[in-house]
């Protein structure tokens, strides 16, 4: 069965060609850094289509995600070996550090911890706009979520109480 896909733009930063394997079933090894929203299945399909081959992926592996990268990660082998595993975490912002930073006051981060909405007179210049993460006054990080104007919705709490 096939399934319609609308076509959707995508930012394609640099696509490199490692290995070709020619023969009856052709193999390339691509390196791609792209932008969020990107579908590397449906990028294969699109270049053997192009080339008039037809394509497939057969292995994705992320080897980035935002700063985050592969040098950076542990091994099951070398968790299991920490005294401490927690230890080898992630602070939680690095995940979002790439998303606008929106500063609450107390009450606002109450509400935030809530999932309420939140409306915000003062934002930082140039002022954010789409999807941005929320502090608490103590630089805690709280949710991320959509800014629209003055207010700001959560779409992830991830803060505790």
């Amino acid at each position: 069965m096939e399934v319609e896909r609308r076509p959707r733009k995508v930012t394609i930063l640099e696509a490199r060609l490692l290995d070709f394997r020619p023969g009856e079933v052709a193999e390339a090894e691509v390196d791609v850094l792209c932008g969020k929203g990107t579908y590397m299945r449906v990028l294969a399909s699109d270049v053997g289509d192009t080339l008039g081959t037809g394509g497939l992926l057969a292995w994705l592996e992320r080897t980035a995600y935002g700063p985050m990268t592969l040098a950076d990660a542990v091994t099951v082998e070398q968790l299991q070996a920490l005294d401490d595993p927690g230890g080898a975490l992630h602070p939680l912002d690095l995940a979002v550090a790439f998303l606008p930073r929106v500063d609450l006051v107390p009450a606002q981060a109450l509400q935030v911890r809530r999932g309420q909405s939140v409306w915000v007179p003062r934002l930082p210049e140039p002022r954010p706009r789409g999807a941005c993460r929320a502090h608490s006054a103590h630089g805690e990080l709280l949710a991320v979520g959509e800014l629209q104007g003055n207010l700001y919705r959560p779409t992830k709490v991830l803060a505790g109480w």
